[in-house]
C-alpha cells in the first residue's frame, strides 16, 4: 500500500472519509479513526454533515451482511436452545436416577447461552462493518466446527444435524474471509 499523495511512502492507514491510503504524515487520526488532511479538514468545518455522509457511504458487502445476519440468526437459535437445555435439566433434576444427566444438561446449556450470546455480538459487530467482529466470528466458527465434528463423532444418529451446523460454520468462514478487506 502507498500514499496517494507521497507513492514512495508506504501508507499506514486508509482515510475513513474518503478511502484514500494514507502515510504517516499525511494521516490525522480523529477519535481514534484515520482521516486525510483534507477529509479531516472538513470534517471540522462541517461536522454533522460530513459524518453523515461518511457513515452514508460506507457501504457493508453483501458476504458480510449474509455473515451478520447468520450470526444473529445461529446466535438466537442458540440462546433460545440453551434455555430449554437448562429447563430440562432443571425437570430431569427431580428423577434421582438422572440427577447427573441433569448437571451436564444444564452445564452444555449455560455454555451454549454463552456461545449464542457471542455470535450476536459477533454479528452485530460484523453488521457494522468492524473488524473485531469478522475476528470474533472466525474463531466462534472454527470452535463450531470443531464441536460440530465431536458432534458427529459421538452422535452418530444425529449426525445429520452436526452436519448442517459444519456446513454453515464454513460458509461462515468463507464469507468473512472473502470479505475481510472491507472491515473497519
Amino acid at each position: 500500500m502507498r500514499c496517494y499523495k507521497h507513492p514512495d511512502r508506504d501508507a499506514i492507514a486508509v482515510c475513513v472519509g474518503c478511502g484514500r491510503e494514507i502515510c504517516e504524515d499525511c494521516a490525522t487520526k480523529i477519535g481514534g479513526k484515520f482521516y486525510c488532511k483534507e477529509c479531516a479538514e472538513t470534517l471540522f468545518e462541517r461536522p454533522p454533515q460530513y459524518v453523515s455522509r461518511i457513515q452514508s457511504e460506507k457501504k457493508r458487502s453483501a458476504t458480510i451482511t449474509v455473515a451478520a445476519i447468520l450470526f444473529f440468526i445461529i446466535g438466537i437459535i442458540d440462546v433460545v436452545g440453551s434455555l430449554l437445555t437448562i429447563a430440562g435439566g432443571g425437570l430431569v433434576s427431580s428423577i434421582p436416577i438422572l440427577g447427573f444427566f441433569s448437571g451436564v444438561l444444564i452445564f452444555l446449556g449455560f455454555i451454549i447461552l454463552i456461545f449464542g450470546v457471542l455470535e450476536i455480538v459477533a454479528g452485530h459487530w460484523l453488521w457494522h462493518s468492524l473488524r473485531k467482529g469478522g475476528t470474533l466470528g472466525i474463531i466462534l466458527a472454527i470452535l463450531g466446527v470443531l464441536a460440530s465434528t465431536i458432534f458427529i463423532l459421538l452422535v452418530p444418529p444425529m449426525a445429520y444435524i452436526g452436519a448442517i451446523d459444519l456446513i454453515i460454520d464454513v460458509v461462515l468462514i468463507i464469507l468473512i474471509a472473502a470479505s475481510w478487506n472491507t472491515l473497519y
